[in-house]
């Protein structure tokens, strides 16, 4: 009786949640800011293809050292907007109500659009190992995979099970920074040296934490089911 309860309270909360969601156009402030956050990285991937032939993109920024070309500055500036973004839609949706479902699927996927495009280029460029890559995007499609299974059963991701995603998504931000700004190239170490090995650290634990993270969502996903 108590999971009958349950399921039928499940049910008009998504059916209050689709009303109101219908009365929000697609097109509104929030979704607007994450599909600029799409196409800021074709962007990225553009300027990849072409830094080898502009000769301003193949210009550096040299301090000592440390030497960083124009395209990844570029990179850089816009990566922050992106990521700027990607927080500055949800606090719109909130504030004035512009959530829908929608709208929430699409943050999700332009996060993934962004993050792992990056990394596919600094993969591609020799900064990041290629075995970090596939574990990142291993972990993301079997998590996408686990979501829109729950998303067709009308289960809403919420709670510390979302916000671990949420703060799986900021320390990779930061670690993509960190990785345009000091890598191997940037500092003239070979990919090899410890030296390199150390600036990757960063990139190691996040590697990990979204492997737990992942492994979070299984569990949780695998719950839920049992439960109904």
């Amino acid at each position: 009786m108590g999971k009958q309860q349950k399921r039928r309270s499940q049910i008009k909360k998504t059916e209050f949640v689709s009303r109101r969601s219908q009365a929000v156009p697609f097109f509104n402030l929030a979704n607007q800011l994450t599909l600029l956050r799409i196409l800021l990285t074709i962007l990225i991937v553009i300027g990849y293809f072409i830094k080898d032939t502009v000769p301003y993109l193949k210009d550096e920024l040299k301090i000592g050292n440390w030497h960083l070309s124009n395209y990844y500055q570029f990179v850089l500036y816009v990566f922050i907007i992106a990521a700027i973004t990607d927080w500055f839609d949800g606090w719109v949706a909130r504030k004035f109500h512009l959530y829908t479902p929608a709208g929430a699927f699409l943050d999700a996927i332009a996060d993934k659009i962004l993050l792992n495009i990056v990394l596919i280029l600094l993969t591609d460029a020799k900064i990041v190992p290629v075995y970090v890559l596939i574990i990142v995007l291993c972990r993301d499609f079997i998590v996408d995979s686990l979501r829109l299974t729950l998303a067709y059963q009308q289960i809403i991701i919420k709670g510390p099970i979302y916000q671990f995603g949420r703060v799986k998504t900021t320390i990779f931000f930061i670690v993509v920074v960190f990785l345009i700004v000091f890598n191997c190239q940037t500092l003239n170490y070979s990919f090899a040296s410890w030296q390199n090995q150390l600036l990757l650290l960063p990139t190691y634990c996040a590697t990990v934490y979204t492997v737990v993270v992942g492994v979070i969502y299984f569990l949780y996903a695998g719950k839920k089911t049992h439960e109904r």
